[in-house]
């Protein structure tokens, strides 16, 4: 059972760098001092923010803003991982067709082969870093809850804080 937890956290360590970006605004991971450290003023406004109708919108772009930038600069090994986070979720590929449906203005002429047309998508990104719709969209509700953490603190977090985030978003989750 060791070496299936292993391979999961391995897989999932990919998506650390959009965690401390969200958070920190940096990608590195955060130096604790005294059991602390600053969330950035992009994320701490946000939080400050979330019961303003801007905050939805505002969010969303921070996440799709931070997952294209680090996804698209993702190794392939990288990219592959995230095609294992997402293929690894069986719920993922009707949310993304119905969220893609809702979003996406076109009509789309043949719908028994939005299936197919996801999967070639993701496995193109993971095959050569081409980032596309449902990628970002798979991912941007994937965190969409790191906003609604309840931080003991509105501008910093505590480790323990962050290790209780880690444990949260660097494990399978279903997305329905």
């Amino acid at each position: 059972m060791h070496i299936m937890e292993d391979l999961i956290k391995k897989t999932y360590k990919v998506l650390q760098p959009v965690i401390n970006q969200l958070l920190f605004e940096k990608t590195n991971n955060p130096h604790f001092r005294e059991d602390k450290v600053n969330l950035s003023d992009k994320f701490s406004n946000l939080i400050k923010k979330k019961h303003n109708k801007s905050f939805l919108r505002e969010s969303t772009s921070h996440s799709v803003e931070t997952i294209m930038n680090i996804f698209s600069s993702l190794e392939e090994n990288e990219r592959l991982s995230i095609l294992k986070i997402m293929m690894s979720d069986l719920e993922f590929k009707t949310y993304i067709m119905f969220k893609y449906l809702s979003v996406n203005e076109k009509s789309i002429d043949n719908l028994e082969m939005l299936p197919n047309l996801v999967d070639e998508e993701i496995i193109r990104y993971g095959r050569t870093g081409k980032l596309n719709v449902f990628v970002v969209l798979y991912f941007e509700n994937f965190f969409e809850d790191i906003y609604n953490y309840n931080f003991s603190e509105q501008t910093i977090i505590t480790e323990k804080e962050y290790q209780e985030i880690l444990d949260q978003y660097l494990q399978a989750k279903t997305l329905v």
